[in-house]
Formats: C-alpha cells, sequence, structure tokens
C-alpha cells in the first residue's frame, strides 16, 4: 500500500485522528474509504467509497478530482473492485488508475469525462462493455491493452488512438471509428484475435506500423477517406485473415491502389458497395 493510505479500525478512531497532508484513509471496519485534502484545520471528507455492498465504488457529485487518488488504494482495489460510478464533478481519470483491477466487470462514466490516461483500464479482464462519453478526443496509449473488452461504442469525438491502445484484447470483435479520427498509432489493435471487421471515417490521415498484426480473423476493413491516409510499410497487416479485403471508395480505388503502402495490398481494395 501507499505510504499516504491510513488505514483505522473504526470511524470513531478515523474522527479523531489529525491528518495534515492528503491522505487516503480505509476504515476496515466499514469498509469506508475517505478521501482527505490538506487544510490548516484538517476536515474531515465524507465517505466517498465504499467496497462493501458488492464492492461498488461511488465518486460523488462533490467537485473534487479524486479519480487521481484512487490508484493509493493499489492492491485494494485490483483484489476486490467490480464496478466504477463516476459522478458529473470528474473530468479526468488518470494514467493506470484501474490497471489491474481484475474483478472489474461494470463502469459508469458521465459526459463530464475529457480525459482517460495510458493504461487507465490496463488487465481489466473482467470489463466486457463500456460508453466512453462524448468529448474524449484521445484514447491513450495502452488504455485498455489486455483487458476482457468484447463490446465498446467510441464516441465521436475521437480524433486519435494512441499506441497499443487496445492491443491483446482477444475478446472484442468489432470496431467503429468516426468521422473525426485522424490518427490511429502503432499497435493500436495489435493481437486482437477475435476482430472481424473495422470501419474507418472519413478523416483519417495516418495509420502506423502494426496497427492489426495478429489480428487473425480480420476479413473486412472498410476506410472512408477519399485520399489514402499514409499507411506504414510495416506490418500493418501482417498476420490477418487470408480473406481480407479492404473496401474504399469507389472514386478512390486505384489512388489507393497506387498509394505507398497501400500498393502492397493492391489485390484486397475493392470498392464500398
Amino acid at each position: 500500500m501507499a505510504n499516504n493510505l491510513k488505514k483505522f479500525s473504526t470511524e470513531s478512531d478515523y474522527q479523531s485522528a489529525t491528518l495534515n497532508y492528503p491522505a487516503v484513509s480505509w476504515v476496515t471496519s466499514t469498509d469506508a474509504v475517505h478521501f482527505d485534502k490538506s487544510a490548516p484545520t484538517p476536515q474531515v471528507a465524507k465517505a466517498v467509497a465504499y467496497f462493501s455492498n458488492g464492492d461498488v465504488v461511488t465518486i460523488p457529485y462533490d467537485g473534487q478530482t479524486i479519480l487521481t487518488r484512487l490508484e493509493i488504494l493499489g492492491d485494494r482495489l485490483a483484489e476486490d473492485l467490480t464496478a466504477i460510478e463516476v459522478g458529473e464533478s470528474v473530468s479526468e481519470i488518470e494514467n493506470a488508475c484501474f490497471e489491474y483491477c481484475s474483478s472489474l466487470s461494470s463502469v459508469s462514466l458521465t459526459n463530464s469525462i475529457t480525459t482517460i490516461g495510458g493504461g487507465a483500464f490496463r488487465e481489466t479482464t473482467s470489463l466486457g462493455s463500456i460508453l466512453i462519453p462524448e468529448g474524449v478526443t484521445y484514447f491513450a496509449s495502452e488504455v485498455f491493452k489486455n483487458s476482457g473488452i468484447s463490446d465498446i461504442l467510441m464516441p465521436n469525438s475521437t480524433t486519435e488512438i494512441g499506441q497499443k491502445a487496445f492491443r491483446n484484447c482477444s475478446n472484442l470483435t468489432m470496431m467503429l471509428l468516426g468521422d473525426e479520427v485522424q490518427t490511429i498509432n502503432s499497435e493500436a489493435f495489435k493481437n486482437c484475435t477475435s476482430l472481424t471487421s473495422f470501419s474507418i471515417g472519413t478523416a483519417i490521415t495516418e495509420i502506423k506500423s502494426s496497427v492489426f498484426e495478429g489480428c487473425t480473423n480480420l476479413e473486412s476493413v472498410t476506410v472512408y477517406a477519399t485520399t489514402p491516409p499514409s499507411l506504414s510499410a510495416n506490418y500493418v497487416f501482417d498476420g490477418t485473415s487470408s480473406n481480407l479485403v479492404i473496401y474504399v471508395p469507389s472514386e478512390s480505388v486505384e489512388a489507393y491502389k497506387a498509394a505507398e503502402g497501400w500498393s502492397d495490398y493492391a489485390s484486397r481494395i475493392q470498392a464500398i458497395a
């Protein structure tokens, strides 16, 4: 546990304690977790998280950015947390905030969320689906790497998919990227072995190395951009299905077949029906 996680046996012990610095306090008798703030006369924060009653953690509508402190709970979260509900006041989920929370299966995020940090849900192997709020523009590196994600609704606001963002998400079956996505970074979907279809919107300008490498069941990639985006020469489609077809706008078929990088896959490029 982190040094600023303070354990108390009872609520009474916690109430009488003097805390002159930011800390997370865990009252073992009630499984209540308090987030305390530094102040000249320390104030006791209301209990904002509970691990009892189904191990659900609720983040309150209190105007405080407290998700950044949840990772202080470390092993306690990783072992027991099954569900998370985030209030309207929280705008940012910090890097690795829920990493290794292997029992986490339910996440409720509100539209106040604009930033989800790198590795925030990495190794959440029980997390099957999640709705990402509109307003999130960047899926940070490794954000869902090695997770159990099978169904994710991407917001239209998304402009970039980070490096290894969904790498090794072996339950993911399909992906629809909207018309604001401009960049898909290296290995973003590498080894997503259940992925069968993938759709990319009109704004895409760059697809980096190994994005679909090892997606053994990927048979359909549809790109709606009329101008061929920059395509890395390194392993983008290596290890995909031998039946893979790349669909592009009918007026752009020849341009794709002639474009650098895309020309290596000319025999697979067809017009969108």
